[in-house]
């Protein structure tokens, strides 16, 4: 494979998982699991950060007390990916300044 091909294919894959991501915004928790489940693990952590991302942005469209609520029953419940989100909202919320 030469390194024009290379470089097609990966963006081709990035595009991919762009796509993923954005509709596994519409599925329920159960069908996200699954889908994430049977890819590859590199290809599941790069969906699912991408996931996250778009994820973090709509919750940064959302009402300051229902995104307050919102980030406080997650950190209560989930403190992991809190800590996820939360960064990421911080950092839309200095790049939007």
């Amino acid at each position: 494979m030469t390194p024009e091909q290379k470089a097609k294919h990966s963006e081709i894959n990035s595009q991919k998982q762009t796509a993923m991501a954005r509709y596994l915004l519409k599925v329920t928790e159960q069908q996200r699991r699954t889908l994430l489940n049977a890819m590859k693990p590199e290809t599941a952590e790069n969906v699912r950060q991408k996931y996250e991302q778009f994820w973090s942005e709509q919750v940064l469209s959302w009402d300051e007390t229902v995104r307050r609520i919102y980030l406080k029953t997650l950190k209560r419940l989930n403190p992991a990916r809190y800590q996820r989100i939360s960064d990421l909202i911080a950092k839309k919320e200095l790049e939007q300044c």
